[in-house]
C-alpha cells in the first residue's frame, strides 16, 4: 500500500539547493515585497522501506526560502532543520543548546519573533535557525520551557506578545500556558490541569482570553511501546470540551464547557463578543481512527463556527461551509479581533487524497448580509522539486461573476497573461508600468471585455476602479476564461461592495 503522505504534493524533496541567483518568474511579483518567504514542512531524509511505518507528522523538517526584492525573485535555498534527530540519521551538525524531552523534528511551522527565526513542532522545543538555514540552536527561552511548545503560537498585534501553550505526554501537568513579551522574554507560565495527555495542536486567543481544546485524540502508551511513530488514537469516550481562561488568569479561572466529540487541528481565529467567544475552526468529525500509513481522517473537515456563551456554559456550533478545507489563515493584523476575511486551502473531493486544487476566500461580512462565499482559483509557482502557492493581497483583480459562484483572480498585468481561450486574444494591458488602475485604463478594458465575453448574449461588463465583472448564468461558460489567468494571489473587495 502506498502511503498518501509520501506521494504527489507530499512527496519528499531529496536534496538541498542553493540557487543564489535571480530566478525566472512567471507573472509579476509585486515590487513592495522585500524579504524572504519561508515555508517549513515534513520532509523525511530517509523514507522507511515499509511506507506504513511513516506518519506525515514525523518527517524531518525542511525550510524553503525564496528571496524577493524589487519585483524580482533573487534566490532560493532549502535546508533540513538541523535537529538532533536529523544528526543521528545522517550526521549533520547537531543544534547547540539544551536537551529536549523528545528530540523533535521541527517540521510544522516557522515564525519570526523578537529577532529570532524559529522552526516549530509540538513535540519538541523551538529551533532558532541561522539566516543561511545551515545552523540551529535549541531555543528554550533561557531555560523557561519545561515541555514542548505548540507549533501554532499566537502573536498579539497590539502588544507584540507571543501567546502559546505546550502539551506534555510525560505529565502531569499535561498542559502549560506561556506568554513571551515583545522582547522575546518568557514572562508567564501557568500549569493547566487536564486529566490525560491529548493531542492539542492549536488553540484560540482573543484580545482578553485563551481557549484550550481538550478533544478526544489521546496519547496511548501501548502504541508508543509498540513503536508507533505517532502514538495517538481516537477515543470519543474520553469526552470533548473547550476551556476558556482570561489571558491574565490562572488554572482555577478556566471555564470548561463540553462539546460534541470532534477534532480540530487548526483555528482560523477567535475574538471576543461581549460575554461570548467566537471561534472559527476547521472541524473533523473524528481523526486518528485509521491504520498506520493511511490518511489521518476518513472524512473531509469543514469550516465551522463555535460561539462559546460563557454565562450559560454552552457552545453553539454552526457549519459555515460544506467544502473540504484545511490550513486556515487570516491577516495577522487582526488576530484575536473580529475578522472579515479568511483563507483556506481546498482539499479536493476525497478524504483519502488531498489534491489542493486551490484556495477558498471567505468574506464573513458578505455572508452575514445574505451573500455567498468566494472561491479563489490560483496558479502554482514552480520551484525545483517543490510547488509553493504564493498568496498576496494586491490589486488589480478580475472577478468573474455567475449566479452560482464568484471566481476571483488576480491578473498578472505586466505579463499580459489574460488570454481568452474562445478567441485566442490577449488583453491589451498596461504592460510593464505596473499595477492597473481602471480609472486610467477603462477604455482598453471595456473594449476587450465586451469583445471577448464567453457568455453568448451576456450582459455588458460592469466596472469599478480595481475590477471588471463579467456576468452570466452558466459557470461552465465562464470557467475557461478563468483558467487562462495567471493568478498571483488573494484580493480584497473592500472597495467594491456594490457588486
Amino acid at each position: 500500500m502506498l502511503n498518501p503522505y509520501l506521494q504527489d504534493n507530499f512527496a519528499p524533496v531529496s536534496e538541498e539547493r542553493s540557487d543564489d541567483h535571480e530566478l525566472p518568474v512567471t507573472g509579476v511579483i509585486p515590487p513592495d515585497l522585500d524579504g524572504r518567504l519561508l515555508r517549513n514542512g515534513p520532509n523525511p531524509v530517509i523514507v522507511p522501506a515499509d511506507q506504513a511505518d511513516y506518519h506525515w507528522f514525523s518527517g524531518d523538517g525542511m525550510i524553503h526560502a525564496i528571496s524577493l526584492a524589487g519585483g524580482r525573485a533573487t534566490g532560493y535555498r532549502n535546508r533540513w532543520v538541523r535537529t538532533r534527530s536529523l544528526a543521528a540519521k545522517v550526521g549533520t551538525a547537531p543544534p547547540r543548546g539544551p536537551s529536549e524531552p523528545i528530540d523533535g523534528p521541527a517540521n510544522t511551522h516557522v515564525i519570526r519573533h523578537a529577532g529570532s527565526t524559529l522552526a516549530l513542532v509540538e513535540s519538541g522545543f523551538p529551533h532558532a535557525v541561522s539566516p543561511s538555514l545551515e545552523r540551529a540552536r535549541i531555543h528554550d527561552f533561557d531555560g523557561g520551557l519545561a515541555s514542548p511548545m505548540t507549533a501554532h503560537p499566537k502573536l498579539d498585534p497590539d502588544t507584540g506578545e507571543l501567546v502559546f501553550f505546550g502539551y506534555d505526554v510525560f505529565g502531569p501537568p499535561f498542559l502549560r500556558y506561556h506568554v513571551v513579551d515583545a522582547g522575546g522574554n518568557l514572562v508567564r507560565t501557568e500549569d493547566v490541569g487536564i486529566p490525560r495527555a491529548t493531542m492539542i495542536h492549536d488553540f484560540g486567543v482573543t484580545a482578553t482570553r485563551a481557549v484550550f481544546l481538550d478533544l478526544p485524540v489521546v496519547f496511548d502508551l501501548g502504541l508508543s511501546a509498540a513503536g508507533r511513530s505517532l502514538p495517538f488514537r481516537w477515543m470519543p469516550e474520553a469526552g470533548a470540551r473547550v476551556g476558556v481562561m482570561p489571558r491574565s488568569g490562572r488554572d482555577a479561572d478556566i471555564q470548561w464547557i463540553g462539546v460534541d466529540p470532534s477534532y480540530v487541528f487548526h483555528v482560523l481565529n477567535a475574538y471576543d463578543e461581549g460575554d461570548s467567544v467566537v471561534m472559527d475552526v476547521v472541524r473533523y468529525d473524528q481523526a486518528f481512527d485509521t491504520a498506520p500509513g493511511e490518511v489521518i481522517a476518513t472524512e473531509l473537515p469543514v469550516l465551522t463556527r463555535w460561539t462559546i456563551d460563557l454565562p450559560t456554559g454552552r457552545v453553539a456550533e454552526e457549519r459555515l461551509d460544506d467544502t473540504g478545507v484545511e490550513f486556515p489563515r487570516i491577516d495577522e493584523a487582526v488576530a484575536g479581533r473580529r475578522h472579515r476575511y479568511g483563507y483556506c486551502a481546498l482539499l479536493g473531493d476525497r478524504a483519502e487524497e488531498w489534491t489542493f486544487p486551490g484556495l477558498v476566500k471567505y468574506d464573513f461580512q458578505r455572508d452575514w448580509n445574505g451573500g455567498s462565499f468566494e472561491r479563489l482559483i490560483t496558479a502554482n509557482v514552480r520551484v525545483p522539486d517543490l510547488t509553493i502557492l504564493l498568496s498576496l493581497a494586491i490589486a488589480p483583480m478580475i472577478v468573474i461573476c455567475t449566479s452560482q459562484r464568484r471566481y476571483g483572480l488576480t491578473l498578472s498585468v505586466a505579463s499580459q497573461a489574460f488570454v481568452s481561450t474562445a478567441g485566442g486574444k490577449r488583453w491589451p494591458g498596461p504592460g510593464p508600468r505596473g499595477p492597473c488602475d481602471f480609472a486610467q485604463d477603462d477604455v482598453a478594458w471595456r473594449a476587450f471585455a465586451e469583445a471577448n465575453s464567453p457568455v453568448a448574449g451576456g450582459r455588458p461588463a460592469r466596472f469599478s476602479r480595481y475590477g471588471v465583472y463579467l456576468d452570466g448564468g452558466d459557470p461552465g461558460a465562464l470557467r475557461p476564461i478563468a483558467d487562462a489567468l495567471l493568478a498571483l494571489g488573494q484580493f480584497d473587495l473592500t472597495q467594491q461592495q456594490n457588486v
